[in-house]
């Protein structure tokens, strides 16, 4: 069968599994690695060009959707909300560590659920690349499922555990940090292609350099982090003379999704001969390891940031979904705050200032965590 055919087989039918709803919650874009893996765990194969393609479009297009606000947001409480999302993604390296120390779990397969909990699609494909081993999105697909319901139950949750309504308090409303400059930049091409492109080529430059470290090992950022950190760094310049740097907002959309779902299935395909098989070996204990790995740094984080560094309600819970790079529940709570604009403002900018954070510290330790 072409491999073509595979991959947009694997995608309809994975959207059509990320539409099924059980009980208010959906699989989403995790359908399509879902998918994968069954396709996979049938002897069906895509070449690896297709997931490494994926992988450079989407962390890519994440660094140059992050870089404005990224540096933009280092004022006021944006030291917080990076705070949180540092506090967040370290306690979760910390305890991937201790399982790996004492349960027996191998360094890819728990960096996978580590990945999976934290529903960080550019941590799974650090930990791929840094390993080469498909066991990484074995552990992936495992925890994933729980790390997105259980911030998503969370962010609903707290607020009736505390009595609060987000729609009824309120607040201030926030700079935009993402505005654009006072004049106005041409661009190259009317979606912003070109930049995207010369954004893309700085990072496969950047994630070849090998760094060493200590014991005569060394590791290189990859396809991971290095267009990350490329889209980041020209994201935040913005332009060049009088040429924006910065492609369309819909750009980035599509092409975020288009790469995810690519790495996704790559992922999913390669991990899924070997899924029934790892399951067998170590038993449904990987999915306790899951649970660990998603609620304690994020109860840690919580208590944190509204108990420690004072921060209200919705930034709290904003800078939550931030720090465990989770979309969906950052979706789920500006529903319930679309009543009120200033809220839904303020829990924006405190996603805005934990999330990169927390997505560059995966995407770097947990290549010395697999190391």
């Amino acid at each position: 069968m072409s491999a073509f055919l595979i991959v947009f087989l694997i995608i309809f039918l994975g959207y059509i599994v990320g539409m099924i709803r059980i009980g208010g919650f959906r699989v989403g874009d995790a359908g399509v690695l879902l998918v994968a893996l069954v396709f996979g765990h049938y002897g069906f194969t895509v070449p690896e060009s297709i997931r490494d393609f994926g992988l450079i479009v989407f962390t890519t297009s994440v660094g140059l959707y992050s870089g404005p606000t990224f540096v933009r947001n280092i004022r006021g409480k944006a030291l917080s909300f990076a705070a949180v999302g540092a506090v967040i993604t370290l306690s979760c390296l910390l305890f991937c560590f201790l399982i790996i120390r004492g349960s027996g779990i191998t360094a890819p397969l728990c960096a996978g659920i580590l990945s999976g909990a934290m529903t960080s699609t550019p941590a799974l494909a650090s930990a791929i690349e840094a390993t080469g081993e498909a066991i990484v999105s074995v552990g992936y697909g495992i925890a994933y499922p729980f790390g997105v319901l259980c911030v998503v139950l969370f962010v609903q949750l707290v607020p009736k555990l505390y009595r609060v309504d987000l729609t009824k308090i309120p607040l201030p409303a926030q700079p935009d940090a993402a505005a654009g400059a006072s004049r106005d930049f041409r661009m190259a091409d009317p979606l912003g292609l070109c930049s995207f492109a010369l954004a893309a080529l700085l990072g496969i430059l950047l994630g070849s350099i090998t760094i060493p470290l200590p014991g005569g090992a060394s590791c290189s950022l990859g396809l991971a982090g290095g267009p990350l950190f490329a889209g980041l760094i020209v994201g935040h310049f913005g332009h060049v003379g009088p040429y924006s740097l910065r492609p369309q907002r819909i750009t980035l959309d599509l092409l975020r999704e288009g790469g995810m779902l690519l790495f996704l299935l790559s992922a999913g395909v390669e991990a899924g001969s070997g899924f029934v098989e790892v399951l067998q070996q170590y038993g449904f204990g990987l999915f306790l390891w899951g649970v660990v790995l998603t609620a304690v740094p994020m109860l840690l984080g919580f208590i944190v940031a509204h108990y420690l560094l004072k921060l209200d309600l919705r930034a709290s819970l904003g800078a939550i979904c931030g720090g465990m790079t989770s979309t969906p529940s950052l979706g789920t709570l500006l529903t319930l705050t679309r009543e009120d604009q200033a809220s839904s403002e303020a829990v924006s900018v405190a996603y805005a200032g934990a999330y990169p954070v927390a997505l560059i510290i995966l995407v770097i330790f947990v290549r010395f965590l697999v190391i």
